[in-house]
C-alpha cells in the first residue's frame, strides 16, 4: 500500500500530474492553463482514501476555479492487495448482520458498502432493522410494471375505481398512506394518467413528487405521473365512506366564504357550504376537498388554504359562488407550484417565502421550501409540531439539514449553485434523500431534507466529506421518535 498525495475536485479523486506533484506547484500550472490531463482514481470495487490500481484511468479535465480544489491523502493499492484487506474486515464486521451471506471468499457487494478502515454502511442488524422509504418507493414501481399492462387496460376502458382499489393494495405494504386517482386523458384513449393526492399537505405532495421521480422510464413514457389531483385531468367524484358513497356536490347547491390572511404568501380560510341531509353523520370534509381540487387543482389550493371548514347550511346558496375562489386563487397563482428539481436547481420551482421568524441562519436571511411546514419544524423547532412528528413518524423518516459556511459575496450564489449541481441533487436523484427546502443567510447556507434511506445517504455523504469539511458543513438528523418526547438532536460529525 502506497500513500500519494492527490486532489479532490468536483466529486472526483485524480493523482497530481508528475510535473506538479503537489498541490502548490499545480496551483501556478493552472494559473495559466485551465485543462489538463491527469489520472482519475475511480470509485472501481473501492471506496476512498483507498483505490485499487486497476481503477486508474487517464483523462481530461477543465478546472474553472482552482479554489474548487481540495488537497487529500490518498493508498493506492493493487486488486490483490485490496481484496485480501477487505476481506480481513469482512470476517472481523460482518459476522451478525443480516445481510451477510456467511462466505468471506464471495467479496460480491461488499467493495460498495465497506472502507478498508472497516467502515461499513448498510450493516443491519435486528436493532436496526426498519422500514426504508426508497425501498418501498422501488418496490412499489416493481410491483406497478408486474401488472402495468392489466391496470392500463382497465384505465383506458374507464373501469376506475378496479384500478384504484388495484394499485391502493399495491401500495399498501410499500408506500403507506398514499392515494391514488386513476383516469384517462379526454385527448388521447392511449394517455392513462397516475395522480397522487397530496391530501391536503404539501409535505405529502413533495413526497409525491419523490415517488415519481424515481418511476422506471417506461412507466414515465407510457402514463402521465402527477404528484397532485390536477384541475386539467382530475374529475370529482363523491368520497367513498363506511361503504358508500357520500352526497355528489355537484347536484347540489352550495356556497363558499374566503378571506385573506396575513402569511409569507397569498393565502385564504375558505368556507365550503354544503347542504343539509340525512348522511349528516358522516365526514364530509375529504368529499369537500375533494371538489375543491376539482375547481382550482389540488397545488394550487393547497398552496393558497390557510384553512378549510366544511359545514352543513339549510341554505348554502346564500353564500358566494365557488368560481369567485377559484378566480382569487387561479390569479393569485398563475404559475403551477411544488415543480420538482429534477436535475437543475432552480429557485423560482419553489414557493419563496421571507420570513423574519426563521432566524436559524441569522436575520438577513431568505427560505424557499417546498413544505412550509417541514421547513419550520427543521429551522425553528415550533411548538406545532404534532402533526410532522405523526407524519414522519408514521413513514419513518428522520429530518436533516446541512448548514454550510458559504459567504454571499465572492461567488457564493454560484458555489452554492455547484454544490446543488454535483452533489445534492444526484444525492437526491440516487434516492437517498428528498430536498424540500434550502435557506441563504449572509454566511450560510442550509439544505433541509428527509432521509429515505438512511444507509445510502451516509455513504454519499462520507464520499463527498472533502467538499464539506471546506465548507465547514454541520449535519444533523432529527429522529421524530427522540422528538415525539423531547426535541433531541443528534450531530453527526462529517
Amino acid at each position: 500500500m502506497e500513500k500519494v498525495r492527490a486532489f479532490y475536485y468536483k466529486g472526483h479523486y485524480y493523482l497530481y500530474p508528475k510535473k506538479y506533484p503537489d498541490y502548490n506547484s499545480f496551483l501556478v500550472y493552472l494559473a495559466e492553463n485551465k485543462a489538463v490531463n491527469v489520472t482519475e482514481l475511480r470509485f472501481h470495487k473501492c471506496l476512498p482514501p483507498y483505490f485499487a490500481e486497476d481503477g486508474m484511468t487517464k483523462t481530461d479535465i477543465f478546472i474553472e476555479n482552482e479554489n474548487d480544489i481540495i488537497d487529500r491523502d490518498v493508498f493506492l493499492l493493487s486488486r490483490a492487495e485490496y481484496d485480501e484487506r477487505l476481506r480481513e474486515k469482512v470476517c472481523a464486521i460482518c459476522p451478525g448482520c443480516l445481510r451477510y451471506g456467511g462466505d468471506a471468499e464471495d467479496l460480491t457487494g461488499h467493495h460498495e458498502e465497506m472502507t478498508l478502515d472497516g467502515k461499513c454502511f448498510f450493516r443491519v442488524t435486528k436493532e436496526t432493522e426498519g422500514y426504508v422509504y426508497y425501498s418501498g418507493v422501488m418496490l412499489f414501481w416493481h410491483e406497478f410494471m408486474q401488472n402495468e399492462k392489466h391496470l392500463r387496460k382497465l384505465v383506458l376502458q374507464g373501469r376506475h375505481i378496479e384500478a384504484e382499489e388495484e394499485i391502493t393494495a399495491i401500495a399498501s405494504n410499500t408506500l403507506p398512506n398514499s392515494v391514488f386517482t386513476l383516469y384517462k386523458t379526454g385527448r388521447s384513449l392511449f394517455a392513462p394518467v397516475l395522480m397522487m393526492s397530496a391530501q391536503g399537505s404539501d409535505d405529502f405532495g413533495f413526497l409525491n413528487e419523490f415517488v415519481i421521480l424515481h418511476a422506471p422510464e417506461k412507466i414515465k413514457k407510457r402514463w402521465k405521473l402527477l404528484p397532485y389531483l390536477h384541475k386539467r385531468y382530475y374529475k370529482y367524484k363523491p368520497a367513498f365512506y363506511n361503504g358508500e358513497y357520500l352526497d355528489d356536490l355537484r347536484e347540489k347547491g352550495i356556497g363558499v366564504a374566503f378571506e385573506p390572511v396575513d402569511a409569507d404568501r397569498p393565502r385564504f380560510k375558505i368556507k365550503l357550504y354544503i347542504p343539509q341531509t340525512e348522511t349528516d353523520g358522516q365526514r364530509p370534509e375529504h368529499n369537500g376537498y375533494l371538489y375543491l381540487c376539482s375547481l382550482i387543482g389540488e397545488n394550487r389550493l393547497i398552496a393558497a388554504c390557510a384553512g378549510l371548514d366544511i359545514i352543513r347550511d339549510e341554505n348554502p346558496e346564500q353564500y358566494g359562488k365557488p368560481s369567485a375562489l377559484a378566480d382569487a386563487i387561479q390569479s393569485a397563482y398563475l404559475s403551477p407550484l411544488f415543480a420538482p428539481y429534477l436535475r437543475q436547481y432552480n429557485a423560482n420551482d419553489i414557493v419563496l417565502m421571507e420570513r423574519p421568524p426563521l432566524e436559524y441562519l441569522g436575520e438577513e436571511m431568505s427560505a424557499r421550501t417546498k413544505s412550509l411546514h417541514l421547513m419550520l419544524e427543521v429551522s425553528e423547532r415550533a411548538e406545532a409540531r404534532d402533526f410532522i412528528l405523526d407524519f414522519t413518524d408514521q413513514l419513518r423518516l428522520p429530518l436533516g439539514k446541512i448548514v454550510l459556511n458559504i459567504p454571499q459575496e465572492e461567488n457564493g450564489r454560484q458555489h452554492i449553485d455547484d454544490l446543488m449541481k454535483n452533489y445534492f441533487l444526484p444525492m437526491e436523484e440516487k434516492g437517498a434523500i428528498a430536498i424540500f427546502g434550502v435557506a441563504m443567510g449572509k454566511r450560510e447556507f442550509g439544505l433541509f431534507f428527509v432521509v429515505c434511506d438512511k444507509d445510502l445517504f451516509h455513504k454519499e455523504y462520507y464520499l463527498i466529506e472533502p467538499e464539506m469539511l471546506r465548507s465547514s458543513a454541520k449535519l444533523s438528523i432529527d429522529m421524530a421518535k427522540e422528538l415525539s418526547e423531547i426535541a433531541v438532536e443528534e450531530e453527526i460529525n462529517p
